[in-house]
């Protein structure tokens, strides 16, 4: 089972914190709905670690080799309840990749880093 754990981005600070104005109520069927403020976006772990050894979150940006060529993912939850990333070309996603390889590296993230999903 893998941990869950969130992160928050602030849209007021531009920051991430690590604590958040979240309540957890669970559920009769243990299933959980997180809240928040609504200038705070709360971002999941994957539950997965680049090959430097972070930690993977949504909304990411991975950049990992793809046959001979380096590309650029955005780190993105599901409805089907599970990760994919997007490839970016030229600034625009493309198909979803089921799974995150844990071969890549996290780069930055979508909201302190749009620029690099430009390309």
């Amino acid at each position: 089972m893998r941990e869950l754990k969130f992160r928050a981005w602030d849209k007021q600070t531009k920051s991430f914190t690590w604590y958040a104005p979240i309540t957890m109520p669970l559920h009769v069927d243990n299933t959980f709905t997180l809240e928040a403020k609504p200038d705070i976006i709360i971002t999941q772990y994957t539950g997965i670690k680049d090959k430097n050894g972070k930690e993977i979150y949504e909304g990411d940006i991975y950049r990992i080799l793809w046959g001979k060529e380096l590309i650029i993912c955005a780190v993105k939850y599901e409805v089907e309840a599970r990760f994919v990333i997007y490839p970016y070309v030229k600034g625009k996603p493309v198909f979803p990749i089921n799974g995150i390889p844990d071969s890549g590296e996290v780069i930055g993230n979508i909201y302190k880093n749009p620029e690099l999903l430009k390309g």
